[in-house]
């Protein structure tokens, strides 16, 4: 995604926080049927799904300066909690 490239994955824990409609579609976990029809959905319907918007939306989320700013706040919070 932070190359701007759509995904499949499977409706779960992580994922499901990650993935936007427009970054991707989920599918139900274990069940193959429904991975390989999500991966044809994808290609069939790829026009939707623009690559500058999903990068940009990813790297707004997780990419560097985000993941570094979540992670001095959590340490701020703990040292204030219990420092």
């Amino acid at each position: 995604m932070a190359r701007g490239k759509p995904v499949v994955s499977t409706d779960c824990g992580g994922p499901r926080c990650i993935i936007t409609p427009g970054d991707g579609l989920l599918v139900a976990p274990d069940d193959a049927p429904a991975l390989a029809a999500g991966m044809q959905q994808l290609v069939s319907e790829r026009s939707r799904f623009h690559n500058n918007e999903i990068s940009e939306r990813t790297m707004q989320r997780f990419g560097p300066h985000q993941i570094v700013h979540q992670l001095e706040d959590f340490y701020a919070r703990a040292l204030a909690t219990h420092g």
